[in-house]
């Protein structure tokens, strides 16, 4: 009797084995580097290397691709993909969020160089025109100010959004522009554009996540084993190598 509990056990775990090794993650977000940049790139993003450490051990393919931000939350709140990376949670109600963030947000004001305005709240915005890629949310007041003015606002889209708000900035075509720290600098310097723009204020960093498909059936499991993940990758210092290859430390050390 023993030796068939065995044999069954063993039997079962091959099965959820055999599962688990067919699938595939799907994760859609823009170009948003270095959190999560060009697919196929030799570095694709501290969030896309987070998640095949995570998943890929376990025998979970991680299939990433980009697509307007907008579009991403929207086909993935559709079920189309697995995840969206790179949203605050009230980018995603309803979908299925890990515990854990794979990084922080900290939102900058930029201005073209020379421009002596300050950001001191969403009061300090009145009269100015301001770049937004279309789709993003910005927190800190910033999103109810600019709906309650939508004249001010210029939007963006598409794969070169941030070149374009950039350009806009320095043709005057908007006063500012909000953007991540880490993924303005690393911009500018790939454009050599390092030296036409100033930081007009600085925000508190927020949380940033991956938000997996609210309707299937795998995404709770995901969640759970990306909060799981992470925190192992954490105590066994393999996140710290993640990260040093970007230039980015730790942000809960």
């Amino acid at each position: 009797m023993k030796k068939m509990m065995l044999l069954l056990v063993a039997g079962m775990l091959s099965i959820a084995l055999t599962a688990s090794a067919g699938e595939t993650l799907t994760i859609v977000a823009d170009e948003w580097c270095p959190f999560n940049c060009a697919p196929g790139a030799a570095k694709a993003g501290f969030g896309i290397d987070i998640l095949k450490a995570i998943f890929e051990p376990k025998g979970i393919t991680v299939a990433y691709s980009t697509m307007k931000w907008e579009t991403a939350l929207k086909e993935t709140a559709a079920n189309k993909h697995g995840a969206a990376i790179g949203g605050f949670r009230e980018d995603t109600p309803g979908f299925a969020v890990p515990e854990e963030e794979f990084g922080i947000n900290v939102q900058v004001a930029y201005v073209k160089k020379g421009n002596a305005w300050k950001f001191a709240g969403p009061t300090s915005l009145a009269g100015k025109k301001v770049g937004i890629i279309e789709g993003y949310t910005f927190g800190h007041g910033i999103d109810e100010y600019l709906a309650a003015h939508p004249a001010q606002k210029v939007t963006v889209s598409g794969e070169n959004a941030l070149p374009g708000l950039m350009r806009k900035l320095l043709l005057g075509e908007v006063d500012v522009v909000f953007e991540d720290s880490f993924v303005f600098a690393l911009k500018q310097m790939e454009l050599g554009l390092a030296d036409k723009f100033e930081v007009a204020g600085r925000m508190e960093g927020k949380p940033v996540y991956v938000a997996f498909a609210p309707g299937r059936s795998e995404s709770k499991r995901y969640a759970e084993m990306f909060t799981a993940g992470i925190r192992e990758l954490r105590a066994n210092k393999k996140l710290a190598g993640i990260l040093k290859n970007y230039g980015i430390a730790d942000w809960k050390r």
